[in-house]
């Protein structure tokens, strides 16, 4: 109940958006996935992320991390979306004490950002190892995130920003890898980007949730018998 308590309500994502849903079925009573919305000076901030590991210790970095973000929303009023998910970085480094010199920590999150911007019809992008994918005319286009977490890594990379005009009849899609990496079917295997990529096109003409609910049959019907593996988290909206 308190993990649920800081997820954004329902009408938050409403006020904001023409239409959207959010998939979200943790694999415990807790999870490390969350998602998360405000409002800033006229921008509407999005994120999905997927912590490390999930239960407990999952859950006790979602709660962090949306403790970091509404802080850096309101006391910083960061509209960037690489901004914000670098100064998530540092703030998730110091807190963890990670280093790179030293053997250490290597909890955080990976994490998709979008900063919407009604009036002039823009939305920016950024991802820490989370896609964001753009369906139109039943094309899909992904666009890529920097392949850097929230926390240590050998190589770190500055988070890139990704600036789009916003076209009419688009749908986006955030996810963590949950839905992607479930095993099931009748050989075992996971379900796949491609087979995932191939599932958001097929049905990106319906209602969002029509959308929410085919996605949610799907998964479980693919999952069967099998042991749910991760947190699962798909959002989906359209401007």
């Amino acid at each position: 109940h308190i993990q649920r308590a800081l997820l954004p309500e329902n009408d938050l994502f409403s006020k904001a958006l023409t239409d959207h849903f959010v998939l979200f079925i943790p694999r415990d009573e807790i999870g490390g996935d969350f998602f998360w919305v405000k409002e800033v000076k006229g921008f509407t901030i999005i994120a999905v992320a997927d912590c490390t590991g999930h239960g407990i210790p999952g859950a006790l970095l979602s709660m962090l991390g949306i403790s970091y973000l509404n802080e850096l929303v309101l006391r910083t009023e960061i509209n960037s979306p690489s901004e914000l998910i670098e100064s998530l970085r540092k703030m998730f480094i110091n807190a963890l004490l990670q280093s790179s010199n030293q053997r250490s920590m290597t909890d955080g999150m990976d994490i998709g950002v979008c900063s919407i911007h009604k009036k002039t019809k823009t939305l920016a992008y950024a991802g820490a190892n989370c896609p964001l994918y753009i369906i139109r005319n039943n094309q899909l286009e992904k666009i890529e995130p920097t392949y850097n977490p929230i926390g240590t890594y050998l190589n770190i990379e500055k988070f890139k920003n990704h600036k789009l005009s916003i076209n009419d009849g688009s749908s986006f899609y955030m996810f963590s890898d949950g839905f992607i990496d479930q095993f099931g079917g009748n050989d075992g295997r996971k379900y796949g980007s491609k087979s995932f990529q191939q599932l958001l096109i097929k049905n990106s003409a319906f209602p969002m949730n029509e959308q929410k609910q085919i996605l949610k049959e799907t998964f479980n019907n693919w999952k069967g018998n099998n042991s749910q593996i991760d947190d699962t988290l798909v959002l989906g909206f359209q401007i």
